[in-house]
């Protein structure tokens, strides 16, 4: 497998990890020209505590996907998963999803959560799902019309 940093192509031999994966497809979305976000997943350091803390509020909602891409008046949301993980979800997630989610470990809580999420977002009129690749970015982003415009900085690019 090959892909670029800076100018520079990189041979691996191994699998990606997840955060790696993350890094080259927030790189790849923020050169198609749309708005692309990384939603944070942690809380925040509370220094009179000297700890992290966990926001609270009514509005935060489990299972918020990794990244969220706007293009073209289309929205994307991205669960992104190191490739053995996405395997493992695409085996599984009918019996996940079939629990309602309730009696399962924590793994299984936050994958259906996160289909929960991804599901509502194309109930609205979205696009999304659990990716381990930019390929997979890819074959999401095709789902939505196109306005027949080519993306800034993609003319003639392939993966």
């Amino acid at each position: 497998m090959k892909f670029l940093i800076g100018n520079k192509v990189a041979h691996l031999k191994k699998e990606l990890s997840e955060n790696q994966e993350e890094e080259l497809i927030l790189q790849y979305l923020s050169k198609r020209g749309g708005q692309v976000r990384k939603v944070p997943q942690t809380g925040y350091y509370d220094s009179a505590k000297k700890t992290f803390r966990k926001q609270v509020s009514t509005h935060i909602v489990n299972g918020v996907s990794d990244i969220s891409y706007l293009e073209n008046g289309n929205k994307f949301v991205f669960e992104v998963k190191r490739k053995s993980k996405h395997d493992y979800i695409k085996r599984h997630l009918f019996d996940i999803m079939k629990s309602c989610g309730i009696g399962l470990n924590k793994s299984r809580k936050a994958i259906f959560d996160q289909a929960v999420y991804i599901e509502a977002t194309e109930k609205n009129g979205g696009f999304g799902g659990f990716v381990s690749s930019i390929e997979d970015v890819i074959k999401i982003l095709n789902r939505a019309p196109s306005t027949g415009k080519c993306p800034k900085g993609i003319e003639g690019e392939t993966i």
